[in-house]
C-alpha cells in the first residue's frame, strides 16, 4: 500500500468543552480526491493534537454550532446534485469521537448561519431562501417560523441577547432583522449600511451592534431609532470572519488576505494583529470559552490558534497550525 496526504479546505471550526475544537471541511461533491469531514482536536496549551476524524461522504461541512454544553453540535452542509443543503446533530462521545446524535430538521435550502442562546434552550437557524426558524432546545419544539425578503443576499449571522429575550440577524444584503422572542415574536427590520454581522452589548438594557465587512460599526439603542456608527479602516481587505468573545468586549475579525485582528469593542481599537495567519481567505473565528485563545481556519487547508496578549506588537508565540489531512490508501 502507498498513503497520499492530501490537505482540505476547512470552512468551520469552533470551540467545544475542555479545550477540543471542532472542524469541518473538504473537496465537495467532487471527485477531486480531496474527502469531506469533520475533526475532532484537542488544544493543549502548546500544540494542537488531532484525535478523530469522521468522513461526511460527498456532503462539505459548511457551518458549526455548538451547544453550550461543549458536546452537542449542529453542522450544515454545503449544497450538491443530490440534496439544497442539510443540517444535522452530532456529539462527541466519551471515547472522543463524533457520533450521530440521530435527530433530523427538514430544511429546504444550504444553512448560511446557525447559533444557540447562551443558556443553551434554544437553536436558530437562517437559510440562502431566507427562512429563519428558531428551535426550542432539545425538544426542537418550533417557536418562530419566519420568511424574510432578502433577495438574492444571504443570512450571514445570527446572535441571541444575553437573556435569550431577543434574536438578530443580518444579512449580506444590509438588512438587519431582530425579533423579540416573548410573547407575539414581534419583528423589527433595521436598515444597515452593508450590515454583515451583528451582536448584543453584555448588559442588563443591550445595545445591537452591526458591522459591516469594511469595518463600519452602527450601534443601535433600546428603542432601535437612534443610532451612532463609527467607521475605522481595520484591514486593506474586507474581512471575511467575525466573532465576539465570550464577555463582549473584544471582536476577533479574520481578513480575506489572511490577516487575523483582535479589537476592543468599546473603542474599536485594534489590540493584536497576526499577520499573515494564512495564506488565503480566513473562513472563521472564534475566540476561546476563557478568551484566552483564538482559533482561524482558512480554505488553504489550516487550524491555527494564536494566544491572546495585550499589545498590537507583540507576537502571539502560541501560534501553531494543524493541516487538516485526508489519508488516501491506495492498493
Amino acid at each position: 500500500m502507498a498513503r497520499s496526504t492530501l490537505s482540505v479546505p476547512v470552512f468551520c471550526a469552533a470551540w467545544a468543552k475542555d479545550g477540543y475544537v471542532v472542524c469541518g471541511g473538504g473537496g465537495g461533491a467532487t471527485r477531486s480526491g480531496r474527502g469531506n469531514m469533520l475533526i475532532l482536536a484537542r488544544w493543549t496549551g502548546s500544540a494542537m493534537e488531532q484525535l478523530y476524524t469522521r468522513s461526511t461522504g460527498l456532503d462539505a461541512p459548511y457551518h458549526l454550532a455548538i451547544h453550550p454544553n461543549g458536546t452537542d453540535f449542529v453542522c450544515s452542509f454545503i449544497a450538491n446534485e443530490w440534496h439544497d443543503g442539510k443540517l444535522e446533530f452530532f456529539r462527541l462521545a466519551e471515547d472522543l469521537s463524533i457520533e450521530s446524535a440521530h435527530r433530523e430538521i427538514v430544511i429546504a435550502k444550504e444553512q448560511t448561519a446557525m447559533a444557540f442562546s447562551m443558556d443553551g434552550t434554544m437553536f436558530a437557524t437562517a437559510g440562502m431562501n431566507g427562512h429563519l426558524r428558531v428551535y426550542k432546545w432539545p425538544s426542537l419544539e418550533l417557536l418562530v417560523d419566519e420568511q424574510c425578503e432578502i433577495g438574492s443576499a444571504e443570512f450571514k449571522s445570527l446572535e441571541f441577547s444575553e437573556e435569550g429575550t431577543l434574536l438578530a440577524a443580518s444579512t449580506s444584503g444590509g438588512k438587519t432583522y431582530v425579533w423579540e422572542l416573548h410573547g407575539d415574536n414581534h419583528l423589527r427590520v433595521i436598515p444597515s449600511e452593508e450590515g454583515r454581522y451583528c451582536w448584543f452589548s453584555r448588559s442588563s438594557t443591550p445595545q445591537l451592534h452591526v458591522a459591516s465587512s469594511k469595518g463600519h460599526i452602527t450601534n443601535w439603542s433600546e428603542d432601535w431609532r437612534t443610532k451612532e456608527t463609527r467607521k475605522e479602516r481595520f484591514c486593506t481587505h474586507p474581512f471575511s470572519a467575525f466573532s465576539v468573545s465570550s464577555d463582549g468586549k473584544l471582536l476577533a475579525m479574520g481578513c480575506s488576505e489572511g490577516d487575523v485582528l483582535v479589537v476592543e469593542a468599546a473603542t474599536l481599537k485594534v489590540v493584536q494583529r497576526v499577520k499573515s495567519a494564512h495564506s488565503f481567505a480566513i473562513t472563521a473565528v472564534e475566540f476561546s470559552k476563557d478568551n484566552r485563545y483564538f482559533l482561524s481556519t482558512s480554505l488553504s487547508g489550516g487550524l491555527r490558534v494564536s494566544e491572546r496578549t495585550e499589545s498590537t506588537f507583540k507576537v502571539a508565540v502560541l501560534a501553531h497550525i494543524l493541516q487538516v489531512e485526508l489519508f488516501l490508501w491506495a492498493r
